[in-house]
């Protein structure tokens, strides 16, 4: 279980824990207990407690109550390390992957830009093995809309990231197969260039820039 947990990050909360170890929230909770007895994970409020209570009900689902969400952090990022480095090297791409997946199948289309850089930070951890076009193609829209959140809250730096591994899953004839896609993770490319220039000339800062330091083709790396 905290395996799991330390892939998901630092902090994290039980919903997101039970969604990727595929167990009820009561079920979760009650696998974390002896991590928190030994405080190796430590809860930010008090709703844990009515979690533990009710474990012995694996069953229930306090989730449908109204209840507020748990949520964990590890005592240490050392703690978090060290539970990510129990994972095999050969399957942490498939554990992101897996992780993500489930993400993105159990968050509903009205949540899913809330939970966008969560999911696409997942699966994009286990890009190498997707290789069936249909869902290159999807986890390419994922990071463009990633790509656009991040651009609207000026965290430009994660932009290029997103729209870069957008267009990396596209094909070499991708300007055929997906035109329309593609164009608007190239234009999404332009105008963020022209977002990080303009910022620059905003500050006053000088010296020489260059938009070469964006990846705006698909297939500069080869």
């Amino acid at each position: 279980m905290l395996k799991l947990a330390a892939c998901i990050g630092n902090q994290f909360d039980l919903r997101t824990l039970a969604i990727v170890s595929e167990q009820s929230e009561t079920e979760t909770a009650a696998s974390l207990w002896k991590a928190l007895q030994e405080g190796l994970v430590l809860p930010t409020t008090e709703v844990y407690k009515f979690f533990q209570y009710n474990g012995h009900d694996s069953d229930s689902n306090p989730l449908n109550c109204n209840v507020q969400v748990p949520i964990y952090k590890f005592l240490h990022d050392r703690v978090q390390q060290a539970a990510y480095s129990l994972i095999p090297g050969e399957q942490k791409q498939f554990t992101h992957l897996k992780i993500g997946q489930l993400l993105l199948q159990n968050t509903s289309e009205s949540q899913q830009e809330e939970r966008i850089f969560e999911i696409v930070s997942q699966l994009n951890r286990g890009i190498l093995l997707i290789t069936q076009p249909t869902e290159r193609q999807q986890l390419a829209q994922l990071n463009l809309n990633a790509g656009r959140k991040a651009k609207e809250a000026t965290a430009y730096v994660a932009a290029i990231h997103y729209f870069y591994s957008g267009m990396q899953l596209l094909p070499i004839n991708s300007w055929e197969i997906a035109y329309e896609l593609c164009g608007q993770i190239f234009d999404d490319q332009l105008d963020l260039a022209y977002a990080v220039i303009d910022g620059i000339k905003a500050r006053g800062e000088k010296g020489n820039y260059s938009t070469k330091r964006i990846k705006f083709n698909s297939n500069d790396s080869g």
